[in-house]
């Protein structure tokens, strides 16, 4: 007896935690839907990682508990529950459905055993696609017709929600079906109502070119988009079945779309740019965070992207709000209809988000999200129907105004004419006497100038003369200095009819350069120079110049570069009496002294660099000259000019210059040619033929000049002479 006692002491200590937690049996019968939450027992699995095996040990059914609320809270968080349900049958019909009215949990899992007591699973939740599930449809639907192969059964469910609640309700699949059907037609009601109000403002768009028209039609179809994706029937998963597990994604980041369009509707409604600048520019840097809290929904999970969008959302229409009453106190009569629309939409959101949370009944066959669109749609539509009519009776009004202003401008108007056109009438007959005193005053004045342009002409007429007399006079020292120059058969006879070139272009008719060639005593002296000046003062210089030097090579029979230069030099300021008189013209000269038998070139410069090249050499090379001119100021101590001597052993190649082409501007920038690119030119001619390097350096200077539109600032003289060996 004793024995007996203790065996039935031990299973009542073993069973008592399960007596303890003991939950109702739910009937099934026949009828209209039922919501089971309160007859289920759960707990919440913090670690997430509980499976079915671990969930059906005994100490973790220890854990399960009574529910006492209608809705299972998931505390404003992500959650993972585990809930137990005990099902008797009491009707012959297995076809029952256990479904969950809500499209925000991540996943739902129904355990249940089948007719061999092997444990099973049915998957739902938004994570899974549509047409995966055993009853396609956005809520969580398990038919239970595998579950109910015995009268009484017990189900686990493991629920993974997002950051709401969720409740648990049980019907016959006739029944559910028949309250789908019902929602449906409800939401098709609704669904025909904002495509009503969408088409009806998109034809007022066009008729009434009114931009807020056009962001109110923008608003109304991200609501007819939110409420595919959002309502409880999954119209979104129907349409694009492949996409349905990103539904719930889509629709948190579709409501943060729509609560920036809802700001900018705001801005633009209330006239905030030009009535309150400074709230408009809160509001847009609102509107700023928000599409920043778009980047983040869009990497975040789902339950952090809902939560944020709620917050956001209750922000954004707290702005609406305040903004409609601080316009309102503002003296804006329209707000009143504006606050109106978004105080009942905040109604509703409120009823939605204590649904959603706290298991708030829905009396309405459509959900309270719906109810608060419609809302706000339509007492915005009327509130943009009141916006209208106040602008077209403002309208109205300026147009009354201007036309009134217009006829008082008319009678002004009228008014100055009259006075004007007798103002006018005094100051005609006074301008008239006026005018009759001038033209008597002007016939005296022509008279005048009669004789003004007769003696202006007689004038016209001797510079006319004079003019043609000094261009003849300029003509005709232009063929003295030609005369004066050598010409091109003395080079020819000296060097050959292609081994020279001569570029000589007189910046006027008559040149201040002048080139030179004679022969004494074996030798050929070549000289080019650059005479102080140019035109008619130049050209006498070279007359001088050429002069001389035929004086001192022929006459006194000097052929050395160096001491022939000393001597032009005493000619020169002796012939212009420099010691006595104040003048200091002169000339720049380059002088060459060839002896062909002994292959030896001897040179000496005034100012004037040459250069030359040998047949096998690449580089150009430069000889530089004194730092003194011939003429002008006395050199006191000066040794006299340096002679260069230059023994040839190949064909060698000499450039005589003036600086007249260096010098010259052009090229893109209106710069001097300089003398570093001329040099370079020679030397990449220098294998050409003379000839073509004379046309060469005559062409490039013309572009160069051209380029710039400038003309020509000096005389310019290049001499090329090639001495064969």
């Amino acid at each position: 007896m004793a024995l007996c006692f203790r065996i039935s002491l031990y299973f009542m200590l073993c069973w008592l935690p399960f007596l303890l937690t003991a939950q109702s049996v739910i009937s099934l019968q026949e009828g209209e839907s039922q919501k089971i939450t309160k007859q289920a027992t759960y707990f919440r699995d913090e670690t997430g990682k509980l499976d079915l095996a671990a969930v059906l040990q005994p100490a973790q059914q220890q854990l399960f508990q009574p529910v006492t609320k209608s809705i299972i809270s998931g505390g404003g968080k992500e959650g993972f529950f585990w809930l137990k349900v005990n099902l008797q049958r009491n009707s012959p019909t297995k076809e029952w459905v256990l479904y969950l009215p809500h499209v925000n949990l991540k996943g739902a899992e129904l355990y249940y055993q089948d007719s061999l007591h092997q444990w099973k699973k049915m998957a739902a939740g938004f994570k899974v696609p549509i047409q995966e599930k055993n009853y396609p449809h956005y809520y969580q639907v398990f038919p239970l017709a595998n579950v109910l192969h015995t009268p009484a059964v017990t189900c686990y469910l493991r629920m993974h929600t997002a950051n709401t609640g969720f409740s648990l309700h049980l019907a016959t699949l006739h029944e559910f079906d028949k309250f789908i059907a019902q929602r449906n037609m409800f939401y098709g009601i609704y669904l025909g109502i904002m495509l009503f109000i969408l088409f009806n403002n998109v034809l007022l768009i066009f008729s009434l070119r009114n931009k807020l028209y056009f962001y109110y039609v923008v608003i109304v179809f991200l609501y007819i988009a939110s409420s595919l994706c959002l309502d409880e029937n999954g119209y979104f998963c129907f349409l694009f079945p492949s996409l349905s597990i990103y539904n719930f994604k889509i629709a948190i980041f579709g409501t943060t779309v729509i609560q920036i369009a809802i700001l900018y509707y705001c801005i633009l409604f209330l006239d905030m740019e030009t009535k309150h600048k400074k709230f408009a520019r809160f509001i847009k840097w609102e509107m700023i965070a928000l599409c920043a809290v778009l980047v983040v929904e869009f990497f975040a999970p789902e339950h952090i992207g809902n939560s944020l969008t709620q917050l956001c959302g209750l922000i954004s229409l707290a702005t609406s709000i305040t903004a409609g009453v601080h316009s309102y106190r503002k003296g804006y009569a329209l707000s009143s209809y504006y606050l109106a629309a978004y105080i009942s939409f905040f109604f509703w959101v409120a009823i939605a988000l204590l649904y959603l949370n706290f298991g708030l009944p829905n009396i309405f066959p459509i959900d309270y999200l719906a109810i608060a669109f419609l809302s706000e749609v339509v007492l915005l539509a009327y509130a943009l129907s009141k916006r209208f009519e106040y602008e077209k009776l403002q309208l109205a009004t300026a147009k009354q105004d201007a036309q009134q202003a217009s006829i008082w401008q008319l009678q002004e108007n009228e008014r100055l004419i009259k006075e004007h056109n007798q103002s006018l009438e005094l100051k005609v007959a006074k301008r008239t006497e006026e005018l009759n005193k001038a033209l008597e005053e002007g016939q005296q004045i022509n008279e005048e100038l009669n004789i003004t342009v007769e003696t202006t002409q007689r004038q016209k007429n001797d510079i006319v003369y004079k003019n043609e007399q000094i261009m003849a006079s300029i003509n005709y020292a232009l063929r003295i200095q030609t005369a004066l120059l050598p010409t091109k058969e003395k080079f020819a006879s000296y060097f050959g009819n292609d081994n020279f070139f001569i570029l000589f272009k007189p910046k006027d008719i008559v040149s201040g350069d002048f080139y030179w060639i004679n022969d004494q005593a074996g030798r050929i002296i070549v000289a080019i120079a650059d005479c102080t000046g140019h035109g008619v003062p130049g050209a006498l210089m070279t007359m001088i110049g050429s002069q001389l030097l035929y004086e001192i090579v022929e006459q006194r029979n000097i052929t050395t570069p160096n001491l022939l230069l000393n001597e032009l030099n005493k000619a020169v300021r002796k012939s212009l009496r420099q010691a006595e008189t104040d003048n200091r013209d002169g000339m720049d000269i380059v002088l060459l002294s060839i002896d062909p038998k002994q292959k030896i070139v001897e040179a000496a410069g005034a100012m004037n660099s040459f250069f030359y090249i040998a047949h096998d050499q690449t580089t150009l090379t430069e000889c530089k000259p004194d730092k003194f001119a011939i003429g002008g100021y006395e050199q006191k101590h000066s040794k006299g000019f340096t002679n260069i001597r230059i023994d040839l052993t190949a064909t060698t190649t000499f450039y005589l210059l003036s600086d007249g082409y260096a010098d010259q501007f052009g090229g893109a920038n209106n710069r001097k040619f300089m003398l570093k690119n001329l040099k370079q030119l020679l030397q990449d001619q220098h294998t050409q033929p003379l000839a073509t390097q004379g046309k060469v350096l005559n062409q490039t200077i013309e572009e160069w000049r051209k380029e710039a539109n400038e003309n020509q600032v000096d005389d310019i003289l290049v001499v090329g002479i090639k001495i064969v060996v």
